[in-house]
């Protein structure tokens, strides 16, 4: 990060990494986290995303969104990415169309941890065939889902099931807050992206690079996600916006990070939001670089819809 160093910032830096460490941190009733997946481009995924996000304020996502975020060509892989995006979710939404909806099914279905939130959307033409995903997948959510039954509809016609899928979605078990220690948070994915928007809004602009240094030394360096997986996954839900700038000099580029217009997630935390938010906002004006980013993700964010 160009000026986690700098004289400017440090003392603000040193402060909120403090404050926020070995804390408790209060979380309210969040949107349900819905991970659709489906075929590649497919119009009836795009209309059930668009239904959910309208009718049930849903937060949805896909998996490429992360995917192509975090760099689809690396060594990373996909399938365990996509597991882990699953352990995150409220509902796993998988709507079996394409041959990789067809393997994300069945590794879905075979994992204990995610079984319980999968929804199979099915082709009713093959609802009474003796296939392997009637006899396998589908009995194992029928036995073990919370959201079972499996939904069969036309795929010419997907949201003629609307009224299912607004009653698979009232099912997600809710809280109306939780306390969650540093511990908590290393292992849930969900909790660990809402503290991450949360730094996001106080220290934007941020790289993840940047957020990975706070989360460190507030749950510590053995996480059970990437930072920046989860930097990415938050633009794919609409929480957060970024850009990404050249530096001539080097020829490289950084991506950085701002929330999408969202207030802050946490009800009650550890630190008072607007005045380390005040505080970082002065310091980066002292920094040339920084205030220029600044101006710039300011005038994305109000290009883009809240």
């Amino acid at each position: 990060m160009p000026w986690l160093n700098h004289p400017a910032y440090v003392p603000v830096r040193d402060q909120l990494a403090d404050d926020l460490r070995q804390r408790i941190f209060f979380f309210g009733r969040t949107q349900p986290v819905v991970f659709l997946c489906g075929g590649s481009g497919s119009p009836r995924r795009a209309q059930i995303a668009r239904f959910l996000r309208r009718q049930t304020s849903s937060l949805v996502f896909f998996a490429e969104e992360v995917w192509l975020g975090v760099g689809g060509d690396s060594d990373a892989d996909a399938l365990e990415m996509e597991k882990g995006l699953a352990e995150l979710a409220d509902i796993v939404i998988v709507i079996a169309e394409s041959p990789g909806s067809f393997t994300e099914l069945g590794a879905f279905s075979a994992h204990e941890k995610l079984n319980v939130k999968l929804l199979p959307v099915l082709d009713r033409r093959y609802e009474a065939e003796p296939s392997f995903i009637n006899t396998g997948p589908v009995r194992t959510v029928l036995a073990r889902s919370r959201f079972a039954p499996s939904i069969y509809t036309s795929f010419d016609l997907v949201l003629l099931e609307s009224s299912e899928l607004e009653d698979r979605i009232a099912r997600v078990p809710w809280r109306r807050h939780q306390a969650l220690d540093s511990d908590d948070l290393r292992e849930s994915r969900k909790h660990l992206l809402l503290l991450i928007v949360d730094l996001v809004s106080i220290l934007f602009p941020s790289t993840a690079e940047h957020i990975e240094y706070f989360v460190e030394r507030i749950v510590g360096s053995r996480l059970t996600a990437r930072v920046e997986e989860l930097l990415h996954l938050g633009v794919a839900l609409g929480l957060l916006t970024s850009i990404e700038e050249r530096d001539a000099d080097s020829d490289t580029s950084s991506r950085y990070f701002a929330t999408n217009g969202i207030p802050n997630l946490l009800r009650r935390g550890p630190v008072a939001h607007s005045e380390y938010r005040a505080r970082v906002v002065a310091s980066i004006q002292r920094i040339p670089l920084a205030a220029e980013l600044l101006e710039k993700l300011e005038a994305v964010r109000e290009r883009e819809p809240a």
